[in-house]
């Protein structure tokens, strides 16, 4: 390994160690294992279940985020009736990029989806896996893209594969398809 691959790994590992004890990863953790993981569960009192939302009016729209108290900063994600048979991890990864617009600062005209592609994907991705889903780091990646196909860095990469003759904007939008429909990709909800 050379020494700049050698530079990159350690700087890799500072920054996970500090996303890892950042409270915005904990916040994102403790909410993901309380909605999906301990409680994806279609029985009565269930935090979470995948039937109870409703239906947005489009099946393209996975969920609907908004503030109901601005003064409490109070959201309120709703998950579309949509996702009713979709993987806890899809699921789980539609929540992560929710809870992200909730944190992100207001930037100067950028929006949200710009900053989420240029800085998050992998820190939503380490999220995802954190959270105890037994899926790839790829498939992690590819569905932290989620949502983010209108932005700058999603463009570059339909230009890289279109240079380099690639496929990994294909390969990101069938694994987010495969695991939105559940076919044979990721846990399902009970």
């Amino acid at each position: 390994m050379s020494k700049f691959n050698v530079l990159l790994l350690n700087q890799l590992k500072i920054w996970e160690r500090k996303f890892f004890q950042s409270s915005l990863f904990r916040r994102l953790l403790t909410t993901i294992l309380l909605l999906v993981v301990v409680s994806c569960s279609k029985e009565p009192g269930a935090l979470f279940r995948p039937s109870i939302d409703k239906d947005l009016g489009d099946p393209n729209i996975d969920v609907e985020t908004r503030v109901t108290n601005a003064a409490y900063n109070v959201y309120e994600i709703t998950l579309s009736t949509a996702l009713a048979s979709s993987s806890k991890e899809y699921i789980a990864a539609t929540i992560i990029h929710e809870m992200l617009h909730v944190y992100l600062p207001a930037n100067d005209g950028e929006t949200d989806h710009e900053i989420m592609a240029e800085k998050y994907v992998k820190p939503m991705a380490f999220t995802l896996k954190a959270a105890g889903y037994a899926l790839t780091y790829d498939d992690a990646i590819d569905l932290s893209w989620g949502g983010l196909q209108k932005t700058k860095a999603w463009k570059q990469l339909v230009d890289i594969d279109r240079v380099s003759g690639t496929n990994v904007t294909d390969k990101i939008l069938q694994t987010n398809v495969n695991y939105k429909n559940n076919t044979g990709y990721g846990a399902r909800c009970n």
